[in-house]
């Protein structure tokens, strides 16, 4: 098993004590959710949209080991336990929604790191994955061959040219796909593992082709009144990858 960086960052944790005891007075949100899911299933594309609505909560990806220390920092937390009822008590929207995304490396090893599991079950889960998981893999094998992922930040001219001129390695693209398939049965395991229901299925494709919609589904299924869902004018600066 791999080393659980998110003990020994925990360890190593000075947070401020007069932070903690304000955030420990915050009331808890009342609706908390957690995204799962896969590499290239238009996760940064739609966490975007849910923040734009100001209705589902703040969704990104809080729970990574190498981007933890960073979060610390506007989280504070003397363990696993503290850090998520705490972001979840800064990270929500004025109707009282908290929310996160996280992958299942991510989560597994967070979960590793926790001792007090039962706070799991007050949340709600999505799952967001593809049906097309070849689709899927070649864009994963795109991003990590030509290390473009995201569209908001600025490229390296010779990235974005391989991005758009790399030919299709088969092998490559069988392992990806591999990985993905790999990555979905153990979320699936994870996610039942602690409700013992499966989550809420979302489809990148379906958020292809009516992303409004699909946010109304998920605020449903969150109970938030979904005739409050409403995007903005302003488009988002991800594309769906």
């Amino acid at each position: 098993m791999s080393e659980n960086l998110f003990l020994s960052i925990f360890n190593d944790a000075t947070p401020n004590l007069n932070r903690l005891d304000e955030l420990s007075a915050f009331e808890e949100p009342r609706k908390k959710f957690i995204l799962a899911m896969t590499p290239r299933s238009g996760s940064t594309y739609l966490c975007d949209r849910m923040k734009a609505t100001k209705r589902l909560g703040q969704p990104e990806e809080l729970l990574g080991q190498l981007s933890l220390k960073k979060y610390l920092r506007q989280i504070p937390a003397r363990n696993a336990d503290e850090y998520l009822k705490n972001a979840m008590r800064i990270k929500r929207t004025a109707n009282n929604v908290a929310s996160l995304k996280t992958s299942w490396f991510q989560f597994e090893k967070y979960l590793e790191a926790m001792q007090e599991r039962g706070y799991l079950n007050e949340f709600k889960y999505i799952y967001l994955t593809r049906r097309d998981l070849i689709a899927q893999a070649i864009s994963l094998y795109r991003a990590t061959a030509s290390a473009v992922f995201h569209t908001d930040k600025q490229q390296k001219s010779e990235n974005l040219a391989l991005y758009h001129t790399l030919e299709y390695d088969y092998v490559a693209i069988k392992h990806w796909f591999n990985h993905i398939v790999a990555q979905e049965k153990r979320l699936a395991s994870l996610l039942f593992s602690i409700k013992k229901i499966f989550p809420l299925c979302v489809y990148y494709e379906d958020i292809e082709e009516d992303l409004l919609t699909v946010l109304k589904r998920i605020a449903l299924f969150v109970s938030v009144h979904p005739e409050n869902i409403v995007l903005p004018e302003e488009p988002s600066l991800f594309k769906k990858t």
